[in-house]
């Protein structure tokens, strides 16, 4: 019996020796295959840059320009180029918009807009101009500006620019100006070759102060008719002749009833690119040049085209149909006898200035 339980008892150490063993043998770890060492995870696609902004395009600027002048004028044809100049040389930004022909009234109209502000430009005759700052009536004194490239320099030179710098109190910035035509004699009983070959003739000629200056001081009679009514006045006797363009004597036909014409070159009649102050002071300094040079510009290429056409068309033809055309040489009597005039006007600085600069070209 004691035998047959000592069996039983090592048979059981056996079983618990041999169960001991296999728990106290680590666990194999699993290796990962070659195929696994070898993928490893995608990485992520990098992000794409983020597209360059570009600069905003500037504003276009819109600018109204008005003019009183009918479509075939020298100065409404240079106006328009001003404005296509203008639109070029900025490259589209500014764009000025034409209102020709009066849309927007008379040059009295076209003055009053631009100093309210209510308009950026007009385009209005010399004259109207000595309401508000008489020295601009240096530009028509007589027997000074007597051709266009004389003209030309004069307009653009520094001295000018203080006459119009005058204007800015009044909300006026003179940009340039266009010509209509320097005026020369006409009539219809005489050719003009000394001054006193004007006595007694009864002239139509513009309403400006110092135009009426000069022609008392020739001691011509001055009859004030609108410009519309010259031929008949001429055709009927009511004026004997004109202080005219040559441009404006042939277009209108007055050649047909004042067939004299003597070239001397009195006084040009040039309209003033005038800008509301406030308009100019908005616009950058770039674009600010670019509306000055294109103003000379035009004025520049108006005034060869008048010259061109009056010697080449309106001279040639109005020769051709038997007008008597004289040209006065001698304008040394002319001057002396407008002394008066320019000891007027020359008491200002600036108009002294101005004459100085112009005699000396």
């Amino acid at each position: 019996m004691k035998k047959t339980i000592a069996l039983l008892l090592a048979l059981c150490m056996m079983f618990a020796l041999c169960a001991c063993g296999q728990s106290a043998s680590p666990a194999a770890t699993p290796q990962p295959s070659p195929t696994q060492e070898a993928e490893q995870p995608e990485a992520e696609p990098a992000a794409a840059p983020e597209p360059e902004e570009e600069p905003p395009a500037e504003a276009a600027i819109t600018l109204r320009l008005g003019d009183a002048a009918a479509p075939a004028l020298g100065s409404a044809i240079a106006a328009q180029n001003f404005a296509a100049l203008v639109n070029e040389a900025s490259g589209g930004r500014i764009v000025i918009d034409y209102y020709g022909n009066a849309q927007l009234g008379d040059d009295g109209d076209l003055m009053e807009q631009v100093v309210d502000g209510t308009l950026d430009i007009g385009i209005v005759s010399c004259s109207m101009f000595s309401q508000y700052s008489d020295v601009i009536n240096a530009l028509q004194l007589p027997f000074l500006i007597d051709d266009y490239e004389k003209e030309y320099v004069a307009i653009t030179s520094p001295e000018a620019t203080a006459l119009f710098d005058t204007l800015k109190p009044f909300n006026i910035k003179v940009l340039g100006a266009f010509e209509n035509g320097i005026t020369h004699f006409a009539n219809n009983k005489k050719a003009i070759e000394t001054p006193e070959d004007l006595n007694g003739l009864l002239l139509r000629c513009a309403s400006a102060s110092v135009v009426v200056d000069a022609m008392n001081a020739l001691n011509i009679s001055t009859a004030d008719i609108a410009f519309n009514e010259i031929y008949t006045a001429l055709q009927n006797g009511v004026i004997e002749g004109e202080v005219q363009n040559i441009g404006s004597i042939f277009s209108m036909k007055h050649y047909e009833v004042a067939n004299y014409i003597s070239l001397i070159g009195i006084y040009p009649f040039p309209v003033l690119i005038a800008m509301s102050d406030k308009s100019f002071s908005a616009l950058s300094e770039e674009d600010q040049a670019i509306l000055i040079d294109c103003a000379a510009q035009a004025m520049k290429e108006s005034l060869e085209s008048v010259s061109n056409y009056e010697t080449n068309v309106c001279l040639k033809t109005m020769q051709d149909e038997g007008v008597h055309v004289n040209e006065i040489t001698d304008k040394a009597a002319f001057i002396d006898a407008t002394k008066s005039v320019y000891d007027k006007y020359m008491e200002n600085d600036l108009v002294a200035a101005f004459v100085e600069m112009v005699r000396g070209l």
